[in-house]
């Protein structure tokens, strides 16, 4: 099953990808998984399902995003909404070893089985060097493709330095043009340099979409609040899995479904022959209460901009109604490719990913964790987590030995010294701080001020066996 509460038929079941009209309860999501949305309707859902059932660390959001990412390579030129091609812009976050790398594997593979109906199919471009490959490349080969960039935040963080080289300073202005001019009569333009070596074409309605795969913490380390205003950011649908390390999936597929694979090709010769004509396709809307919802969205975005008090809330909603429209319309073609009609439910279901991406993104930024962060912020973090799961975990006896903690100690909340200091000594923010003891301290002292620690006295035990285990606090308030 793919765990996002399917109430309709038509899913795939991962013990032996056949149809069912009932999805099976084979795979479920860690119980603390961060909220999702729905599976959306049509080949989009199909692929995500596909996608999710072939990770060996399957993950709702990461199947998602690369289906969205791959939707949009086959279909982002050939159909247009509001003017504008569906090209996505798509950096997934999730912390290391959580199987992130599901995604490009599932893309890789799917795209080869329609490939073997579909020959001419040419969606999956290499993650360019600069502006000139880019160019040529979709000049030369195709005008719809997506660039699968590895460990995006380091791209981004090369691309945002204030060194940058003119390669990557050109490669950050092509996504920037690149992103608005996949509707129909779109030109991006070309570039003719004195020794003739450099030129590069101009190229029509080119689709460009691209996809990443980062931590949270190198992504957000390659924006800061003063590069917001350029507008990258803003073009990005920061997709986020914050859970644990899922459980493996030991019955992972690797062959897309015949039925998928061959309603896929279809519609994949359907777009490819509109694009050979120079023609697009329309999404239009299935109803008057569909064009209202976008509307009221529409609305809402200009709300947010008129009322906001920072930068960073008034950029990242510039686009986010052009965002809405372009997942919409994904479902819609991907429910009917020859007369795509976006629904409420294709708009709703759009809307949960851009406000997923809104949140994610405004959170970083008004927590302070982006750019070259404080190392005085990753301490505070870092000792709050560890009270937290200090609490979560279980008393043994070796506690008593080790950090001078016993079973009331642990059952009244209360916490050592020494204990804190095992856990967070090799901490890189503190290993590394001028007076690593001195920023513990600290950084302490700040906890007992807020009064997230309480000091408490123990004659007994502040030595235990000729040990020092320092203070005793109760932990209070952590959440």
């Amino acid at each position: 099953m793919f765990p996002f509460g399917i109430d309709k038929p038509n899913s795939f079941d991962s013990s032996n990808d056949s149809i069912t009209t009932e999805p099976t309860q084979e795979l479920e999501p860690a119980s603390d998984v961060v909220e999702h949305p729905k599976l959306p309707p049509g080949l989009l859902g199909w692929i995500a399902q596909f996608i999710y059932n072939s990770a060996y660390k399957p993950i709702p959001i990461v199947a998602l995003a690369a289906a969205m990412a791959y939707m949009a390579a086959i279909f982002g030129r050939s159909y247009n909404v509001f003017n504008t091609g569906l090209n996505l812009y798509i950096a997934l976050l999730a912390p290391t070893g959580t199987g992130k790398e599901g995604a490009t594997s599932g893309i890789h593979r799917i795209n080869e089985a329609v490939r073997e109906q579909v020959p001419s199919l040419d969606c999956i471009g290499p993650n360019f060097a600069s502006p000139q490959a880019a160019n040529r490349y979709m000049a030369k080969n195709s005008q719809c493709v997506l660039s699968i960039v590895p460990e995006i935040g380091h791209y981004f963080q090369r691309l945002n330095a204030k060194n940058a080289s003119a390669n990557d300073k050109g490669m950050k202005q092509f996504q920037l043009a690149a992103y608005n001019k996949s509707g129909y009569g779109e030109i991006l333009s070309g570039s003719v340099f004195a020794d003739g070596t450099k030129d590069f074409p101009a190229i029509q309605r080119p689709a460009y979409s691209m996809f990443g795969e980062s931590t949270q913490e190198e992504y957000f380390k390659a924006f800061t609040e003063a590069s917001i205003s350029e507008g990258t950011m803003s073009r990005i649908l920061n997709l986020e899995y914050s859970g644990p390390r899922p459980p493996s999936n030991h019955n992972a597929t690797t062959r897309p479904h015949p039925d998928l694979v061959n309603k896929l090709s279809e519609a994949t010769a359907h777009s490819k022959f509109i694009e050979g004509r120079n023609e697009v396709i329309r999404v239009g809307f299935a109803d008057d209460f569909a064009n209202q919802f976008q509307r009221d969205y529409e609305n809402d975005c200009d709300r947010q901009i008129n009322n906001a008090s920072n930068e960073i809330t008034k950029q990242l909603y510039n686009r986010a109604h052009m965002q809405l429209l372009r997942l919409a319309a994904l479902v819609a073609v991907g429910v009917n490719y020859i007369q795509p009609m976006i629904t409420v439910e294709h708009l709703e279901w759009a809307k949960s990913i851009v406000d997923a991406s809104l949140k994610t993104t405004i959170s970083r930024f008004e927590s302070g964790k982006v750019g070259d962060i404080s190392p005085h912020i990753i301490q505070h973090e870092q000792l709050l987590n560890c009270l937290r799961q200090y609490l979560k975990k279980e008393w043994q006896s070796s506690y008593v030995r080790n950090y001078g903690i016993t079973q009331d100690h642990k059952n009244q909340r209360v916490i050592t010294y020494r204990y804190i200091k095992t856990m967070l000594h090799r901490q890189p923010a503190f290993r590394n701080a001028h007076n690593p003891k001195q920023a513990l301290d600290n950084m302490i002292q700040e906890f007992v001020s807020s009064a997230y620690l309480i000091e408490v006295r123990d004659r007994g035990m502040e030595k235990y066996r000729g040990n020092s285990v320092g203070k005793m606090w109760l932990v209070n308030n952590v959440g």
